[in-house]
């Protein structure tokens, strides 16, 4: 009981500290227009959260060996096993995007860095959401686009990259964040249009999509146009005088759509951005048009296949060590690990 208490207490006090860490940097890059300090302030961010969470996870495996040295001589596997299933854990809690921000990764990447094949999602800012909870459980239901579903379908097949709001210290949940100066943002948004493999603009009436969609008209065949909002596009449509704004009038198209112009033929086809099929949809829809082939890397599939056999391995050490005599610490340590196999299992399917 003593180590439970200890233990939530070191989760409170790490959690107040990153809060802080957070607070102090946001006051730090709210004060300054410059965009290379803005960078650096970013980084130092990171590199402090990466260190306090680093420092407890030391404290926490120096108390872990304290408490079961035994262990370490008499089963040194299971020990080394139990802290690589922690730090899988503390791997995923920095991955996950939390509402306030301590949590979020900050990944980000300069003009320089651009890959030769990406796809460049553009849109307002007020869409972004910095919580991955938030985008599954809130915008699904009441209808507004969700970033991080799309994403989804292209985080192992090709980098997904938006551009990012100047201040912001963590990025929000979905595409991967570039950062551009707020003096030159047009000439970088335009640069990335050119060298996408795709872009895909989330139509709304705002000035700065606007401008996004009428420069869009030197890149027409490769612009898919997403519309989560009739009345917006609406709008919109009266607005916009260098692209042809297709007639909506005659499709079945009441929750929204997305619609794309190739050999000056444009095609609609519905969108309902409160379904996560729709999703699957429009990313194969964007698979077969571009030839996005292959498949890259996934981190997070990774970390969860690593947790899965950290925790079969624990499991089956401990219940080799109870046929040789019982073990009360044991018997504890192989219920953390059956209940670490049932989520990641949880987290694999769902993924």
């Amino acid at each position: 009981m003593t180590t439970i208490v200890l233990l939530f207490f070191i989760a409170l006090v790490l959690r107040k500290t990153l809060l802080n860490i957070t607070n102090t940097y946001k006051k730090d890059i709210s004060s300054t227009n410059d965009m290379s300090a803005i960078m650096t302030i970013r980084k130092k961010a990171k590199r402090t959260r990466i260190l306090f969470l680093s420092f407890y996870s030391v404290l926490f495996i120096l108390f872990f060996l304290h408490k079961y040295e035994y262990l370490l001589t008499d089963m040194p596997i299971l020990v080394i096993m139990s802290i690589l299933l922690y730090i899988v854990f503390i791997w995923i809690i920095m991955e996950k995007n939390d509402i306030d921000g301590v949590t979020s990764k900050a990944s980000t990447m300069s003009l320089n860095q651009i890959p030769d094949k990406f796809i460049l999602y553009l849109r307002g800012f007020e869409q972004d959401v910095y919580s991955s909870h938030i985008i599954i459980e809130g915008n699904v239901n009441n209808g507004n686009f969700s970033e991080h579903l799309l994403s989804e379908y292209f985080v192992d097949r090709i980098p997904f990259i938006a551009v990012g709001m100047t201040k912001e210290l963590w990025q929000p949940s979905g595409a991967r964040r570039i950062y551009v100066d707020d003096k030159s943002w047009k000439d970088d948004v335009r640069f990335l249009m050119d060298k996408s493999l795709c872009n895909i603009i989330l139509v709304n009436d705002r000035t700065s999509c606007i401008w996004e969609i009428e420069q869009s008209k030197t890149f027409l065949s490769k612009t898919i146009f997403i519309i989560d909002s009739i009345e917006k596009y609406n709008n919109v449509k009266t607005i916009v005088k260098q692209i042809n704004m297709p007639d909506i009038e005659n499709s079945n198209v009441m929750n929204g759509f997305f619609f794309t112009t190739y050999d000056n033929e444009t095609e609609i086809l519905p969108f309902n951005p409160s379904s996560k099929y729709d999703y699957k949809k429009l990313s194969q829809f964007i698979t077969k048009r571009f030839g996005i082939n292959g498949r890259l890397i996934n981190r997070t599939i990774l970390l969860y296949t690593s947790g899965i056999i950290s925790s079969t391995i624990i499991f089956v050490m401990g219940l080799i060590r109870l046929l040789s005599c019982f073990d009360t610490k044991v018997i504890i340590i192989m219920i953390i690990s059956l209940l670490s196999l049932f989520y990641f299992v949880f987290l694999l399917i769902k993924k």
